[in-house]
């Protein structure tokens, strides 16, 4: 092989492994959050950007933060607030879950 054969080789070798690596991130782009209280599907909520999402449901005020294909519960009515430390939680990951609201938190891949 010659110099250039090589650099060839190489540039097109970095350039299909970064076009996996990408491929790898944008499974998990434009994912939801899913907001499940007593077995039933209550808020679905994109993860296309960054914020704080609230809303109310059966009496109780529910703060979401939304950031970078995550979530996590950063506000709740709820006497314990377990869930708020629970920290962020994302595609594949460990659910946020309030006990005494019955409440699951947990993000869906496309």
């Amino acid at each position: 092989m010659k110099k250039w054969d090589k650099v060839l080789f190489a540039a097109l070798l970095l350039l299909s492994l970064l076009g996996i690596a990408e491929t790898g991130r944008s499974l998990v782009r434009g994912g939801e959050a899913v907001v499940t209280i007593d077995e039933q599907e209550v808020r679905r909520l994109p993860l296309d950007g960054s914020g704080l999402r609230t809303f109310t449901d059966r009496g109780l005020t529910y703060t979401l933060e939304i950031g970078e294909d995550r979530v996590r519960m950063v506000e709740i009515d709820c006497p314990n607030r377990i869930c708020i430390h629970t920290g962020w939680t994302a595609a594949g990951g460990t659910p946020v879950v309030c006990l005494p609201n019955r409440l699951i938190l947990e993000v869906e891949a496309p």
